[in-house]
């Protein structure tokens, strides 16, 4: 046992010293050197009070050797916790992880506890088709994150990060951002299929044990061109988690998404999550501005819940997209529902400002108990988007499926067409009430 523990290693990228020891003085020079010296010479299971390792500011370039995993943190010390924070502007680029498949540039996973991911600056992640290829007969491409939590974990914070420049292709420069893409740009993105992603955070809990305790808090993430994936995900099986007081904008799809229910989640190699687990849960979605996300597929929402359960979703923005916020199930023979959509605002989607209902193509599921209320709509539709053309115009809309639906205290105010709420198909359940305030 070491007679006086460090809790705070440093990292320093500039450092040209001879040795490095992790003090203030003698930083490692990679955030990887820090973390194996953490785990492998202090050891974990000595671990006595919260600990950190502090990055100074600079460019960090990790490799394959060289990469970020967070897995066991604070030797089952559940009390502690460890961060990993940067100091001022540090920058970490993932131009040396082209070449290697399923990257990310933070990745935390296998059982991780009391884990903080603290001011990076995360960029230039860009997927590499040419590492597709057959595994157990199907294809599968090569897939790049910002910051990825996986498997099981507890008590996962990622906090004050700005995430960008991502992008499923190299053709495509999402730095542009979408009014400035060509018509050839334009039929690149079109032509993604669900095995390109690219995304700037992305949570998938595989494990029979769900994530729980997770926090997705002051991020800004944007320029993001993520293919079939979000800027902002929480999939699969988790159990309780805080989406709160981000900034998503130039995202070409779906800016922030609570999903369930898909199978490519249970197919994941090494998964052991259940199928009737297989969904994000008990969450929060609070105080987020989300603008300008928009797909060039299919009308993608600022903010979703797509089989998912029990997510508050109060106090957001969500503007210049193509839906602001759906309650939605778009896999057959689920059901989702218990959501909560509260004092939010959308205004100049291209579509609509709020969707909710089981979508024509998934057969069989159902989305029960959801509440609309004390929301302001306004000025949504009616207008050209650069992708989908024109989409038609509603304020609100409701599809099939859906029942225990609850619309009141409601702002609806439309300005460039005539539609304040439109039932697109009349299998909607039970309504428990509507009123709608205009």
């Amino acid at each position: 046992m070491f007679a006086q523990r460090l809790t705070t290693l440093y990292v320093d990228a500039n450092y040209t010293g001879g040795s490095s020891n992790g003090t203030a003085s003698a930083p490692f020079t990679t955030i990887r050197a820090a973390l194996d010296h953490r785990g492998n010479t202090m050891g974990l299971a000595e671990m006595e009070s919260d600990e950190r390792i502090l990055v100074k500011a600079g460019t960090y370039i990790p490799d394959s050797t060289t990469m970020i995993f967070l897995t066991s943190t604070n030797g089952g010390k559940e009390y502690y916790w460890f961060t990993l924070e940067a100091e001022d502007s540090v920058y970490l680029r993932g131009d040396s992880l082209y070449h290697k498949k399923f990257a990310s540039l933070i990745a935390v996973t296998a059982g991780a506890v009391n884990v903080r991911v603290k001011g990076f600056k995360l960029l230039h992640m860009r997927n590499n088709q040419s590492l597709a290829g057959y595994v157990n007969g199907v294809y599968v491409k090569d897939g790049k994150f910002g910051i990825q939590v996986a498997n099981t974990a507890k008590n996962v914070e990622i906090v004050d990060n700005e995430i960008y420049d991502f992008s499923w292709t190299n053709n495509v420069d999402p730095m542009k951002g979408r009014t400035s893409f060509t018509s050839a740009e334009i039929d690149t993105l079109k032509s993604a299929d669900p095995g390109d992603n690219s995304g700037a955070i992305n949570v998938v809990g595989t494990d029979t044990i769900p994530i729980t305790g997770l926090v997705i808090k002051n991020n800004y993430v944007h320029h993001v061109i993520p293919g079939w994936t979000e800027g902002i995900q929480v999939n699969g099986n988790v159990d309780g988690f805080e989406i709160s007081n981000n900034i998503v904008e130039e995202v070409q799809n779906i800016g922030i998404v609570a999903a369930g229910h898909y199978n490519w989640v249970t197919e994941i190699d090494g998964a052991t999550v259940a199928a009737a687990d297989n969904y994000a849960r008990n969450g929060v979605i609070r105080d987020n501005k989300v603008m300008s996300c928009r797909s060039p597929i299919a009308a993608a929402a600022g903010i979703y819940c797509d089989g998912s359960y029990n997510v508050l979703i109060e106090n957001n923005e969500s503007s210049d997209g193509q839906v602001g916020f759906s309650i939605g199930n778009e896999n057959s023979n689920v059901s989702s529902g218990g959501h909560t959509v509260r004092n939010n605002i959308a205004y100049d989607n291209a579509w609509t400002g709020i969707i909710a209902g089981v979508p024509y193509a998934a057969s069989g599921s159902t989305i029960d108990s959801v509440t609309i209320t004390g929301n302001t709509v306004f000025r949504n539709g009616g207008v050209t988007d650069t992708y989908l053309g024109n989409m038609g115009a509603s304020e609100f809309i409701v599809l099939k499926q859906i029942k225990n639906l609850t619309i009141e205290n409601n702002i609806f105010y439309a300005a460039n067409h005539d539609k304040l709420v439109t039932f697109a198909l009349p299998l909607i359940q039970h309504p428990s009430s509507t009123q709608y305030h205009l």
